[in-house]
Parts: structure tokens; C-alpha cells; sequence
């Protein structure tokens, strides 16, 4: 089961190299992360391009329609998962984040969300 992990974003490419590299190494490997960049002033883009490949994939938003909302539909439509996670630009998640959803979703549940996001320093 493919999972699209949409992050919108405006200037915080501080934090998002740290949230990419906390969806890279999670266990459960069937993912997509969409990063949509909101015109941000710090070269989030051009910074990122060297993250980007077929899994990481980082669009600047195309709508005129300013914010987070916006980012994320445009997320959405560029998604190919059969599940979606939004996930904020400065969340971190443990490595087995994305199986213990899984692990939930199999179980049953229709919706899985729980506190497992790690937003400590660093």
C-alpha cells in the first residue's frame, strides 16, 4: 500500500531537510513524500534539489491562492498513494512511525492518529 506524505512549506528549509531525512529512513519503504513549497524566501527549492528523486519529490505551488491549505491540495492532486498523511515542515517522525500506522490500519481502524511525531531539539 503507497502512502503520500504531503508537507506544505514557506521558509523553513531548516527543518525540512531534518523531515526528510526522518521519512527516508523509515522502516515501512512503500511512500512518496511531496514537499509544496509556497514562493519561499530562503531558496527552499533550489536548496532541496539535491533530495530530490523518484520518492522525494519537491513542486512549488502553482494555485495564486496563498497558504497551507492551498499547498496541500496541490499535494493532493499530485499524489499517487492510496493513503495520505500531512505532515507539517517542522515534525520529525521515530522510524517506525509509518509501519505502526500501517500495523493500525490493518487491524481495522479507518483512521489512524496518535502522538508518535518527535518535535524535540535538533
Amino acid at each position: 500500500m503507497k502512502i503520500s506524505i504531503i508537507v506544505p512549506t514557506y521558509n523553513r528549509l531548516e527543518h525540512l531537510k531534518k523531515l526528510i531525512n526522518s521519512v527516508i529512513v523509515q522502516s515501512y519503504t512503500n511512500w512518496e513524500l511531496i514537499i509544496v513549497d509556497d514562493f519561499s524566501q530562503d531558496n527552499t527549492i533550489s536548496e532541496l534539489k539535491e533530495l530530490q528523486s523518484d520518492k522525494v519529490k519537491i513542486f512549488e505551488r502553482s494555485s495564486k491562492v496563498k497558504g497551507a491549505c492551498s499547498c496541500r491540495n496541490e499535494g493532493l492532486i499530485k499524489s499517487e498513494g492510496e493513503l495520505i498523511i500531512f505532515l507539517d515542515s517542522d515534525d520529525l517522525w521515530y522510524p517506525k512511525k509509518l509501519q505502526n500506522s500501517i500495523d493500525m490500519l490493518m487491524k481495522g481502524y479507518d483512521l489512524v492518529c496518535h502522538a508518535e511525531v518527535w518535535v524535540g531539539p535538533g
